[in-house]
């Protein structure tokens, strides 16, 4: 590539229609890598201790006992008057 080339190419980069991300509002989904047919967008945590990540092939182990415990307090908890 040529200076120019490079610039414009960069310049490319998110702005290719497929993904519009506003680093203001980016959740850290990472649609955005997915949808790059270039693979340029890649996602690192800099703080990994600080929340625990999973899977999505093993959400449901993390997810399900809080959904029960969750399930029995709307069930079973206090009802307001």
């Amino acid at each position: 590539f040529t200076g120019e080339q490079v610039r414009i190419e960069t310049a490319r980069c998110l702005g290719c229609g497929a993904s519009v991300v506003d680093e203001n509002k980016c959740i850290g989904c990472g649609v955005c890598t997915t949808k790059c047919e270039f693979d340029a967008i890649h996602l690192y945590r800099e703080h990994p201790e600080c929340s625990k990540m999973y899977r999505s092939e093993d959400k449901f182990k993390a997810i399900l006992p809080y959904a029960m415990k969750r399930g029995l307090k709307i069930k079973f908890g206090r009802k307001s008057q």
